[in-house]
């Protein structure tokens, strides 16, 4: 799926139905699936009467739920909807983890020793193999056998010990990766500094000069960012649901939340599962319209469906969405400026 941005201007009960911005008009800048799930957060916000006269602005979409937080409400099956005489009520929050969840990586892979002069490539950082160090920084010493100038080579990458005799002096690690040596092979790491984005552009070229040896892609492969994804919060949900003594679960393959099993015997229950945005207010400027980031209202688009009520004896589930979702990055409220 992927999610765009709207605009959702609330008319002016004085000239409705507004067709055009005016000064003082409430808007609502929503990332949401469609038109009618942004008409359905600000008709929930507030109880607000809309006209269906959405327009798409430029914002760019999210891929990570930085701080957004999931909350899960069980409730008795007799209790009004929505409930007033809440059971448990359960939230979980993710954080911003700085360390990716996965890192790009890539592989040089050579078949016979490096010759004089050759070179390989990561980044804009050029290492070149010497018989003999002339004193240059990021030359590396070709040794008696093809492991020991790999040996060496992953010691330039690392800023490891050798400096002057392994690979030449002023040589400083790379600001790229960090290397692994094989038999016949480099693997290198990204740093987790990078975006997955950023560490899959990372240029590995191949090796010039008489060599064999080769990289296996162009670029490093693989990365993926954070885990502040909807199958984290649903992890995060997990962990506080068994802490209070419920069988919960997340399936990763089918995206399906476990809140409840049979043996907690309280399928006679209901649930309300939202997905809420994060709490900060933060200024943030998109097209002509100033905007900052609306608290605490849950964004449609996240579940996909649920299993509640019933018998006593039954599982209490959640079905979300995957973590291929693209996630909207900002709920907004906002004061349309003069047209």
């Amino acid at each position: 799926m992927a999610a765009t941005p709207y605009l959702v201007q609330l008319p002016d009960p004085d000239t409705a139905p507004a067709r055009q911005l005016q000064d003082g008009d409430d808007t609502y800048v929503v990332v949401a699936n469609s038109s009618a799930d942004a008409l359905a957060f600000v008709q929930n916000y507030g109880n607000k009467t809309l006209f269906d006269d959405v327009t798409p602005v430029v914002q760019a979409a999210a891929s990570l739920m930085t701080n957004w937080s999931l909350r899960v409400r069980i409730y008795s099956a007799t209790t009004a909807s929505p409930p007033t005489q809440l059971t448990n009520d359960f939230t979980v929050q993710t954080v911003g983890v700085a360390a990716r969840a996965v890192l790009a990586t890539g592989v040089l892979t050579s078949s016979a020793d490096y010759a004089n002069n050759d070179t390989v490539t990561i980044g804009s950082q050029v290492y070149t193999f010497k018989t003999t160090l002339t004193g240059a920084a990021y030359e590396v010493l070709r040794g008696v056998s093809e492991s020991n100038t790999i040996s060496n080579l992953v010691a330039a990458i690392n800023g490891g010990a050798g400096a002057g005799t392994a690979y030449g002096t002023g040589t400083v690690a790379s600001i790229y990766v960090t290397a692994v040596a094989g038999s016949h092979t480099v693997t290198v790491t990204a740093l987790d500094t990078y975006t997955a984005a950023q560490a899959d552009a990372i240029a590995t070229t191949n090796v010039s000069g008489g060599s064999t040896a080769s990289w296996g892609h162009t670029t490093l492969t693989g990365a993926v960012d954070t885990t502040d994804l909807p199958s984290s919060l649903a992890g995060l949900m997990v962990a506080a649901l068994v802490d209070v003594g419920l069988h919960a679960a997340f399936n990763n393959s089918t995206q399906v939340l476990t809140i409840a099993s049979i043996a907690d015997n309280i399928g006679d229950h209901k649930l309300l599962v939202e997905f809420i945005p994060p709490p900060e207010e933060t200024p943030y400027k998109a097209s002509s319209v100033g905007v900052t980031v609306q608290n605490g209202v849950a964004v449609p688009g996240f579940l996909l469906s649920q299993v509640d009520g019933g018998v006593a004896g039954a599982v209490l589930t959640a079905t979300i969405v995957t973590d291929a979702y693209v996630i909207p990055n900002m709920i907004v409220k906002a004061k349309a400026q003069q047209s």
